[in-house]
């Protein structure tokens, strides 16, 4: 999952290339993670819940192709001011980049 999340980080327009990814977790690792051998089918509802954290009753298992769009834009956000200053040659604030971090 953590691999998904950089990709989606630094690649725009990767959640169309992740619909197989999303396919294989719903279509074969959540049943077998809850069914077993019993065929069983995740609606989307039921997915949706399951992308929830453990605190809010799910699993922790985002859907990689409905985040991908929003983590590729807060990254693009939290790095504005540190693309920035690189790129004029300019002295960098720690606090104005945390700042812009936080508010990703």
């Amino acid at each position: 999952q953590a691999e998904w999340q950089y990709v989606c980080r630094v690649v725009p327009g990767i959640a169309k290339d992740l619909a197989p990814v999303e396919e294989a977790i719903r279509s074969v690792f959540l049943p077998a993670l809850f069914g077993g051998t019993t065929p069983m089918t995740i609606d989307d509802n039921f997915r949706r819940l399951l992308g929830h954290s453990v605190k809010k009753g799910g699993i922790g298992i985002r859907d990689p192709t409905r985040v991908a769009d929003r983590l590729f834009q807060a990254s693009k956000e939290a790095t504005a001011l540190l693309a920035e200053t690189l790129a004029a040659n300019a002295d960098f604030s720690i606090e104005a980049h945390r700042s812009q971090v936080r508010q990703a």
